[in-house]
């Protein structure tokens, strides 16, 4: 994703350019999901944000790219993750966001709730609503707020039910995950249309 200085910059400009690096396939959809960890000042507890996109294939379904991943380990107030997660919906364009919304999930949601104020950017993300869920809706009446929020109430039954889906997905080959540096940077030196040496020229 862009820093705030490249945000900054590209909100100057009289044509602001699209700053997701990677252009929209026709029929993708893009999640955003939120995991948030506890907020007790454990160094260990990190939140994740998870970017995926979903690629029409040809059975119909949906082939499943894994493409980011980024944890959140010093700002632990819900007003800081919610903005952090709102930013990282607009820069990765995404469809639809993805919230725990049990627990400590729903102290963010009621942030994800109301406008948030980005200070580093200057700019005031809108009101978000949950887009699945009447009784997350009823804790805020804003008819207003933009309903790209599936919010997550997990149970034994809704938990079982995710980990064989996402076993089936995985040995069928429709799930694609990030590669490591090392093993990216393997692949290029070994494949012929990209010739590098060992520093990583071309």
């Amino acid at each position: 994703p862009p820093n705030d200085l490249e945000y900054k910059e590209n909100a100057n400009r009289s044509v602001p350019k699209n700053l997701s690096n990677i252009p929209l396939q026709a029929g993708e959809v893009r999640l955003v999901s939120l995991d948030v960890a506890l907020m007790g000042g454990d160094k260990n507890d990190t939140s994740a944000i998870i970017g995926i996109r979903l690629i029409p294939n040809s059975d119909g379904g949906y082939d499943r790219h894994l493409v980011y991943i980024d944890t959140i380990r010093d700002s632990t107030t819900n007003k800081d993750i919610g903005k952090i997660f709102k930013r990282a919906y607009y820069d990765f364009d995404a469809t639809y966001a993805v919230l725990d919304a049990m627990g400590i999930g729903l102290g963010v949601y009621d942030v994800l709730a109301e406008p948030t104020y980005d200070e580093e950017r200057d700019v005031e993300y809108e009101a978000w609503s949950s887009m699945n869920d009447k009784e997350m809706r009823k804790r805020y009446n804003d008819a207003n707020a933009k309903q790209v929020l599936y919010t997550v109430k997990a149970s034994a039954s809704l938990n079982s039910s995710i980990a064989f889906s996402l076993k089936s997905a995985f040995n069928n080959g429709k799930v694609k995950l990030l590669v490591s540096d090392n093993e990216r940077r393997d692949n290029l030196i070994n494949n012929k249309e990209f010739p590098m040496d060992l520093e990583g020229r071309q």
